[in-house]
């Protein structure tokens, strides 16, 4: 068989973990040789997802592609492969690239720019923050792996005063942070309180008047006056506007039931101007012909 010259070549020399761990519950952790920390790319979808059901095929790429682009060179990099304690060969990245990855997840749900299937994944990343407040994630793994740096000794003389004056420039950057994190929770419950606001309407009646829009933006673009996924978009939003249900995770299928006979009234009228301008639409391109009569007298003998 001949080899491929598109596929990269497995790496000869793999760098050798000398210590394992878990953090974070589920994320496994190891200590190479030269003290590096790493984790493998299913822990980190674990931990990300806060899921256990993942494996080593998981792909960790689909996730870094998501990020914002300041976040672009983490998709750049490649996994690497490594042998584990045990022998098995690992793919993992640098523990750092996770607290990039969770940062870039947390600044995605601050600014409101993130899809609401992936809120989960975000919390989980801002609590993981949160616990590397205090401390590394270097240390983090180290303490996990029980490795421990060769030639650290231990500092002699430390008061806990001396220990809070090297602290104090860390202090204002831990203190943003957790007004950040207070911040994001108190998001999170505006909106969600704002989805429980009343019962939800019926998936059906739902359904149903999505589909009437659907109708409404066929016969617009039939006739050319207006692109059909511009009209559906335009339309969803007069009917959420109409009732004063918009925002980032205000949709008809989570809209509250009191609001159905307001978004009825809302399309019955979009429905009338729509027929309007199919009407004349259609006036346009098919104009009605004049019926002329036929004057030729009938021929009688004399």
């Amino acid at each position: 068989m001949k080899p491929n010259p598109t596929q990269a070549p497995l790496p000869v020399n793999r760098p050798r973990a000398v210590a394992s761990g878990t953090i974070f519950g589920n994320v496994d952790c190891y200590v190479l040789e030269d003290g590096t920390t790493v984790l493998s790319q299913s822990g980190m979808i674990r931990g990300l997802r806060g899921k256990t059901d993942m494996h080593d095929s998981a792909n960790l790429n689909q996730y870094l592609a998501r990020l914002p682009e300041k976040y672009s060179g983490l998709a750049a990099c490649t996994n690497f492969e490594f042998i584990r304690p045990d022998g098995g060969v690992a793919i993992g990245r640098p523990a750092r690239d996770f607290v990039a990855m969770c940062r870039a997840y947390a600044e995605m749900y601050a600014g409101g720019d993130i899809h609401k299937a992936r809120i989960p994944m975000a919390r989980n990343a801002i609590a993981i923050l949160a616990h590397l407040a205090d401390r590394g994630i270097d240390e983090i793994v180290y303490e996990a792996a029980n490795w421990h740096p060769r030639g650290t000794i231990a500092p002699q003389g430390i008061t806990a005063s001396d220990l809070a004056t090297a602290l104090a420039p860390f202090a204002a950057g831990f203190e943003a942070l957790t007004k950040m994190m207070a911040a994001m929770n108190d998001r999170l419950t505006a909106v969600e309180d704002r989805q429980r606001d009343g019962q939800v309407m019926a998936r059906e009646r739902v359904n149903a008047i999505k589909k009437r829009v659907a109708s409404c933006a066929l016969d617009l673009g039939k006739y050319g006056i207006e692109k059909r996924r511009a009209a559906s978009l335009r339309i969803h939003k007069r009917l959420k506007m109409a009732v004063g249900w918009f925002g980032d995770y205000c949709r008809l299928d989570n809209m509250p039931a009191r609001h159905e006979a307001d978004v009825l009234r809302a399309l019955e009228i979009v429905e009338h101007e729509t027929n309007g301008a199919v009407a004349a639409a259609q006036q346009l391109r098919f104009p009605a012909l004049a019926l002329v009569g036929n004057n030729n007298a009938k021929r009688t003998s004399a």
